[in-house]
């Protein structure tokens, strides 16, 4: 975060809440303790210098916690990442990005491989389709019966003794760390 631009973002809004500083000549913002400071001790400014750092706080701690649109937040303790090519090994999961990206750079040198060979790209598949990282949801299942005779004897169950009932769902990442 550019602490000016967040100061002058603040102090506009602090304007709009009708604070203006040019009317507040004893407040000013002080860089090194990132604070709203009085330049001479004066009574008249002190509950106006305490609400604006109070204000100053609030913004920061908002805009520390904003995720910009667009953007989706994803633990990164336990996280999986893949790695993907059409032609090749297809999709494969990894412990770490560096190993997802590792594998992809493997799989695009087979690709310029067959460049340097004479070939183009699109005469390989889906090229474009090469990629790598970050899993932030995947297909898992569980098991929500397994058949038994007394399920076949009942009429309940059409299917074999020990068929494995189960529901099919995806899942987002979650994170795996202990609060």
């Amino acid at each position: 975060m550019d602490i000016q631009k967040e100061k002058i973002a603040h102090e506009k809004h602090l304007l709009s809440q009708g604070v203006d500083f040019k009317y507040l000549p004893n407040i000013q913002y002080s860089e090194l303790e990132n604070v709203y400071e009085l330049i001479e001790w004066d009574e008249e400014y002190s509950e106006a210098l305490n609400e604006i750092n109070s204000s100053w706080c609030t913004w920061q701690a908002a805009k520390a916690q904003a995720v910009p649109e667009g953007f989706v937040l994803v633990p990164r303790a336990g996280a999986q990442y893949f790695s993907h090519d059409f032609n090749g090994d297809g999709f494969k999961y990894h412990d770490t990005l560096d190993e997802a990206k590792k594998e992809a750079e493997a799989n695009l040198d087979w690709y310029r491989d067959q460049v340097a060979d004479g070939r183009h790209v699109n005469d390989m598949g889906e090229f474009n389709e090469l990629s790598y990282g970050l899993v932030i949801g995947s297909a898992e299942y569980s098991i929500d019966h397994v058949v038994t005779q007394d399920d076949i004897d009942k009429g309940e169950s059409k299917y074999e003794v020990g068929t494995e009932i189960l529901s099919l769902y995806l899942s987002e990442a979650q994170d795996q760390t202990n609060d």
